[in-house]
């Protein structure tokens, strides 16, 4: 079976699955330039013939990692690219039309560490009622700083998971 059939299949079963038109154009987008990749370069498209080695080979291509008007693409685009080559050959794969998964080792890229969240309402009242309890000086004087912060909007300051500060944008 070519890619262009497998694609055309799997393009049906995220449809009936109730995915979204924005979702189906990037996997189509995507898997569609991997089919055209293998084509220009001499390779075979047929779906059995695609080993982790060419899926591999390909998000570094210049195809890949190029955006239409030349420019490179940020590390995030080529995630999304990599996901829907994920997808894509999990699908070929479940639905018998390879006999392994071709994606099976392809990875996101780090794209570095995600921005801190806002405290949540029970959380800030965790965090004031912690520091109400505090003794002396600096226990007063943190606890009006930070209900001084999230009085004014400051909760996006606080990161819950580390536990330290950022600066705001």
């Amino acid at each position: 079976m070519q890619i262009e059939v497998a694609l055309d299949r799997y393009i049906q079963q995220l449809v009936a699955d109730g995915r979204s038109p924005h979702t189906i154009g990037q996997y189509q987008r995507h898997v569609g330039l991997l089919g055209r990749w293998l084509t220009e370069h001499a390779h075979r498209s047929e779906i059995e013939e695609i080993d982790h080695e060419m899926v591999a080979r390909f998000p570094r291509s210049e195809e890949a990692r190029s955006r239409p008007d030349g420019r490179t693409k940020k590390a995030t685009s080529t995630n999304a690219l990599r996901t829907s080559l994920r997808t894509f050959f999990s699908f070929v794969h479940a639905a018998g039309y390879a006999k392994s998964n071709a994606a099976r080792l392809v990875r996101r890229a780090s794209c570095g560490a995600s921005p801190a969240r806002a405290l949540s309402d029970a959380d800030q009242a965790r965090l004031l009622d912690a520091l109400a309890h505090g003794k002396g000086p600096q226990a007063r004087r943190d606890y009006a700083m930070f209900h001084l912060m999230l009085a004014t909007g400051g909760s996006d300051w606080i990161s819950p998971r580390l536990g330290s500060w950022r600066r705001g944008s």
